[in-house]
């Protein structure tokens, strides 16, 4: 086992790298991920652990953002709560301002992962039109 340190930003990207995303809309496969590659199944199990560790961490920090504007924002006739940027005479919104605050400090702390190493030499042959920067500066080791 090893540790690395990612920027909480750094999370949202990594789970991204490592398990791929969709078009919302439409369901198209904008990338498959590192999961989607052709790779040993000793590191697709690994990737498979790492992305669990990661994607439980974005939960939460996303939970703590909703917490952050529910505690800073308004709620609409709907029940949907906001932070509108300025107030209805046109001044700006310090409650906006504080949750921008807040919500960049919390982007910018650091959170440490454990996880099986990544030994470069196990990704050297993969092709891929996809880029895996945070994964690889991060996670990989040489």
């Amino acid at each position: 086992m090893t540790k690395s340190k990612l920027k909480v930003s750094e999370l949202f990207g990594l789970e991204l790298e490592i398990g791929g995303f969709k078009n919302p809309t439409t369901g198209e496969v904008i990338s498959e991920g590192l999961k989607g590659l052709k790779l040993k199944l000793g590191i697709k199990v690994n990737l498979s652990d790492l992305l669990k560790n990661v994607s439980e961490q974005v939960k939460t920090i996303t939970t703590e953002r909703d917490e952050m504007i529910k505690k800073l924002g308004v709620s609409d006739e709907k029940g949907s709560v906001t932070i509108p940027k300025t107030l209805e005479n046109g001044e700006v919104n310090t409650a906006f301002e504080e949750f921008q605050k807040e919500f960049e400090e919390l982007l910018n702390s650091e959170k440490e992962l454990s996880h099986e190493e990544f030994p470069y030499k196990e990704f050297s042959d993969i092709e891929s039109e996809d880029t895996f920067d945070i994964f690889f500066s991060r996670i990989v080791t040489k």
